[in-house]
């Protein structure tokens, strides 16, 4: 409870301020993933329903963003862990011995191992923009730029420009605040 004393570098917050937004900050996070070929192995782009081989999917990530496409909706809220863009190393040695690709009936080619690129972020996120081009290679590649939005809360520094900080030292509803 308030009782004036020991305030030196705390501050006393609206309650009903940091609702409207006041301090509040919005982080933004670019993400890239690429196709790659390496010796025998090329890694490809391919949405997680059309992956029919699923013996190689990680059990802890979440793959429900990208099960129509390889990426996730403008608009979809991901958290840490979930897959952001899939996409599977295939092994073309065993893919000359076997046959071409079955991509066109909807099957994974010979897939070996899932390197999904999941969402490396701490707070609940939004999909803001996604971007989806090719190199001069030929090879694709998917930029997506996450937005998380934080209140403060008590505890937290502030600082104005010129370095004086404070510290969020209650958070008091507008009734009850102290008058001058």
């Amino acid at each position: 409870c308030y009782s004036g004393y020991n305030q030196e570098d705390s501050i006393i917050v609206n309650r009903a301020a940091l609702e409207r937004g006041l301090f509040r900050t919005t982080t933004v996070k670019v993400q890239e993933s690429r196709e790659r070929w390496a010796g025998n192995s090329r890694d490809v782009f391919m949405s997680a329903q059309a992956d029919t081989g699923k013996r190689h999917i990680r059990s802890s990530a979440n793959y429900s963003h990208v099960m129509d496409d390889f990426v996730p909706f403008i608009g979809d809220k991901v958290d840490h862990g979930d897959v952001l863009v899939h996409k599977i190393r295939v092994d073309v040695s065993k893919q000359k011995k076997h046959g071409p690709d079955a991509n066109s009936s909807g099957r994974a080619p010979h897939a070996n191992k899932d390197c999904s690129a999941t969402a490396e972020v701490m707070e609940r996120s939004t999909v803001s923009e996604v971007m989806i081009g090719s190199s001069d290679n030929g090879c694709r590649f998917a930029k997506i730029k996450l937005l998380s939005s934080r209140q403060p809360l008590q505890g937290d520094k502030l600082s104005s420009r010129h370095g004086q900080k404070g510290i969020i030292g209650l958070v008091m509803d507008d009734i009850n605040l102290p008058r001058t």
